[in-house]
């Protein structure tokens, strides 16, 4: 009897340290987990919202203004031969880009994810073999790459060369070797490229559905009026003949208005001619 009861007592010890054993195991599991953020294997990855109202409209306003609104001035009046219809041009051109805006708005309400053209394309033609979706997306992307964007950027730099050197040269103008060595430089800058419209980022915008049209909505009349005014005042200050002849409307202007003396505008024509790309 006296044998039983002892191997009863050391079963019972045992038992005792086994469950205090799984007690500390189960309370020293339970603050790791504590400590470390759980993750869970449905969590999708997204981009930080952290573009607001403002930062839309910064952003659109931003690439829309260029080295476009300095050039096609007096192509504008070439063509047109008059300055009232000249300003009406202006007008209509910025009525027609803030329509389109407006409907990639639409789309961008609709389809979240980040990319423009390239997941509007993707999501357009989904009824399709999920492979030939994204050759045709990714064909478009290319050819908007390798031709489309290139083919503006040519304007870009030839508009930084004139300008820049403009501004640094006596009133002949720079020479043209020197011109397009500058432009050659300039083109090279086109391949840091990362500009695009606020599509292109609405998985960073907050609010997205109500942020993304406002700041179009806002945006863009800003520029027509913006484009507006500068019209008037180069038709205010110079005559249709000086600005027809001139290379270079805004340095004309900036030599009528204020003075050859003055440097500082056609630096800052080039430098919003680099903002474009």
């Amino acid at each position: 009897m006296q044998n039983k009861r002892h191997s009863d007592s050391i079963s019972t010890s045992i038992a005792e340290i086994d469950s205090a054993h799984n007690r500390q195991t189960s309370r020293k599991s339970s603050v790791q987990s504590d400590s470390l953020p759980s993750v869970s294997c449905t969590d999708e990855i997204a981009l930080k919202r952290h573009l607001n109202l403002w930062s839309g409209v910064c952003f659109i306003a931003g690439i829309t203004i260029g080295s476009g609104r300095f050039v096609s001035p007096e192509g504008v009046l070439k063509y047109t031969e008059s300055v009232g219809l000249c300003l009406i041009i202006w007008v209509v051109s910025g009525i027609v880009a803030l329509l389109g805006a407006l409907c990639f708005a639409e789309i961008g309400a609709v389809i979240p994810g980040s990319g423009a053209e390239l997941a509007y394309m993707k999501e357009g033609i989904g009824s399709i073999h999920e492979r030939t979706r994204d050759i045709f997306a990714y064909l478009f992307n290319w050819t908007n790459t390798l031709i489309l964007k290139p083919a503006s950027a040519a304007v870009l730099v030839m508009s930084f060369a004139e300008y820049f050197l403009s501004g640094i040269m006596d009133a002949c103008g720079p020479p043209e070797t020197l011109v397009k060595i500058t432009s050659v430089f300039t083109l090279r800058l086109w391949a840091y490229d990362g500009w695009n419209s606020l599509n292109s980022v609405t998985e960073e915008l907050k609010n997205r559905k109500r942020n993304l049209w406002l700041s179009i909505v806002l945006a863009l009349p800003y520029v027509i009026i913006l484009y507006l005014l500068i019209n008037i005042s180069y038709f205010t200050v110079m005559d249709k003949v000086t600005l027809l002849n001139s290379n270079a409307v805004a340095v004309t202007w900036d030599q009528v208005a204020i003075g050859p003396v003055v440097r500082a505008l056609p630096i800052l024509i080039s430098i919003s001619a680099l903002g474009g790309c």
